[in-house]
């Protein structure tokens, strides 16, 4: 029960702000779409009577679903991570119902850009996928790697981490490779780039799975690309030379990115030590 009805209009105004819901008017219910639309990045203006007859609400996907607003392509990376956290922290489930929530937290997503991001998965290993119940026991036949290439997730097939495969005697060790991607990633590998070749050459043992990095900017204007793949240490020690120039030629820029995938990582590696050692949160200053 409210004290009053401005406690009424305070409640909607607070709730579009922080993007809970939108706030729409329709001049007639068979209106193509609405005359006013106020949402997060459009607060609802003072000078609104909310208790004028046509105004309702609508979640944020839904708005999107209708094409009242614009929807924002949800960052792939971004997706991955919060898919992953999903199936670690509420155990596996199917896909359709990853999806939802997924869609709750981020907005509706494409139907193209779900089934990327959760193939990209499962052929990186991140993800398995399989026929059957979320609990059950019985090991199904999983997919993962080369064969989610030509895989299309069905909306009953049920998602589950490699850890957690592993724990049900489906795989014999979890499949847990070392990555680092997107943004972050830049950020972490291209401060090494220049000591690349002496990490290895004072003994790094990781073979690189691959490294993809992605738009690094030239002195001059125009953009480079770099992606080895399967590059075992000795020759890792053959491009310091390479990496060295390259560190002092390029710059990151907006759109940057660095994907780093590697399939055996061994703590005992200094190239992983670094790189672990990148990962770890900078204390405040003066904080001990």
């Amino acid at each position: 029960v409210l004290e009053s009805p401005g406690v009424f209009d305070r409640i909607i105004r607070a709730c579009v702000e922080k993007g809970a819901w939108c706030l729409y008017r329709l001049e007639a219910e068979d209106s193509a779409g609405p005359s006013e639309l106020y949402d997060q990045k459009r607060p609802v203006p003072m000078a609104v009577d909310l208790t004028q007859p046509g105004y309702g609400l609508v979640t944020p996907s839904g708005a999107a679903q209708r094409g009242w607003t614009e929807t924002e392509k949800v960052d792939p990376t971004r997706m991955g991570e919060a898919v992953i956290y999903r199936i670690e922290s509420s155990g596996p489930a199917t896909a359709e119902q990853v999806r939802e929530e997924i869609a709750q937290q981020y907005g509706e997503v494409s139907p193209q850009d779900w089934q990327d991001t959760i193939t990209t998965m499962l052929k990186k290993g991140q993800l398995y996928a399989y026929r059957g119940e979320p609990h059950q026991e019985e090991k199904p036949e999983l997919i993962y790697g080369p064969a989610a290439t030509l895989y299309s997730p069905a909306p009953e097939d049920v998602l589950i981490t490699p850890a957690e495969a592993a724990r049900r005697g489906w795989t014999t060790t979890p499949h847990q490779p070392f990555r680092l991607t997107g943004k972050d990633g830049a950020k972490k590998i291209l401060p090494l780039l220049r000591r690349l070749g002496g990490i290895y050459d004072r003994g790094a043992t990781s073979t690189i799975t691959s490294l993809d990095l992605v738009d690094l900017e030239l002195p001059h204007g125009g953009k480079l690309r770099l992606q080895l793949t399967e590059v075992p240490p000795d020759s890792m020690r053959c491009l310091g030379e390479l990496f060295e120039t390259l560190d002092g030629l390029v710059q990151p820029g907006d759109g940057t990115e660095a994907d780093l995938e590697i399939d055996e990582p061994d703590d005992n590696c200094l190239l992983i030590k670094e790189l672990k050692k990148a990962q770890e949160p900078t204390k405040p200053a003066g904080e001990v």
